[in-house]
């Protein structure tokens, strides 16, 4: 009869690298869709509030919302970045928003991955019937 000394320490040896790195990933892609949301829900905010306020105050107010929304979601994005444009399109007025984040991806430095760069854009019409 043979004997299997030693062999946990070998199976230990291949299978905890590999869920360690399988859990990594796990952790990679909740950081990644956390950070995907919160500047899609930033860039949609932002283009609503821009929408809504009078032209004087549209811009920065938008930056602003975007800016405390992605404060409020989330703690994955980096140096936030929003841009805000306005466009008349033949009688309506419209707000494009994008909203740009690196994802802090600090602890999972077996991947090797460098920075990620999450964007979004939003766009608004502005009610031609409200006068704002």
């Amino acid at each position: 009869m043979k004997t299997s000394q030693g062999s946990i320490a070998v199976e230990a040896l291949l299978l905890v690298p590999a869920l360690f790195v399988f859990a990594t990933m796990i952790v990679f892609a909740g950081r990644m869709t956390d950070a995907a949301g919160t500047v899609h829900r930033a860039a949609d905010v932002a283009a609503r509030v821009a929408s809504q306020s009078s032209m004087n105050t549209a811009l920065e107010r938008s930056r602003i919302a975007a800016m405390r929304s992605m404060a409020n979601e989330s703690h994955v994005c980096i140096s936030p970045a929003v841009t805000v444009d306005r466009s008349r399109i033949q009688r309506e007025l419209h707000y494009f928003v994008r909203v740009t984040c690196r994802v802090d991806l600090r602890g999972l430095g077996l991947l090797s991955i460098g920075n990620r760069l999450v964007s979004a854009t939003s766009s608004e019409v502005v009610d031609v019937y409200t006068q704002r």
